[in-house]
């Protein structure tokens, strides 16, 4: 299994560089709001936790898992 720090390398791509260098372990970045992504704008944000139910990033990553 990739080491924490593998994962945060992996994650850093896909956020806000500033969160990133922050981040110690998996579940920092699995708490992080949605809108941390660089690709998800606050409005973008605000409805996919309005229609979805999508809080954070580790919410969002059980969504393939669940049934």
């Amino acid at each position: 299994m990739a080491s924490d720090s593998s994962i945060i390398k992996i994650f850093a791509k896909f956020i806000d560089q500033k969160v990133a260098k922050k981040l110690k372990s998996i579940d920092e970045i699995l708490d992080l709001p949605i809108s941390t992504y660089k690709f998800v704008d606050e409005k973008l944000s605000n409805e996919l936790e309005e229609n979805f139910n999508l809080t954070n990033i580790g919410v969002a990553a059980k969504l393939n898992k669940e049934k």
